[in-house]
């Protein structure tokens, strides 16, 4: 079995914003910060994706409040609920 090759950045699926979606309560966002990005996606209940991975550069001088303004970034590349 051949691995599926990584999406890049250029042909990954565009951000959703402000569209509506309907899935099972609670909504969890599961946020992962690396030293190169921050990563987030929108979790189910029973913890299935309903949205895409979202991905923005880490800041390069990561202080508190850059890397707040950049999970704000992050935030809005995702779909409502």
């Amino acid at each position: 079995m051949t691995p599926k090759p990584f999406l890049a950045a250029a042909t990954a699926p565009k951000p959703s914003k402000g569209v509506l979606i309907k899935h099972k309560s609670p909504i969890t966002m599961a946020i992962d910060i690396g030293g190169s990005g921050l990563k987030a996606m929108l979790l189910d209940a029973d913890g299935k994706p309903v949205s895409e991975r979202q991905r923005v550069p880490t800041p390069k001088i990561p202080t508190p409040r850059a890397v707040l303004k950049g999970l704000d970034k992050l935030k809005k590349l995702l779909p409502k609920f």
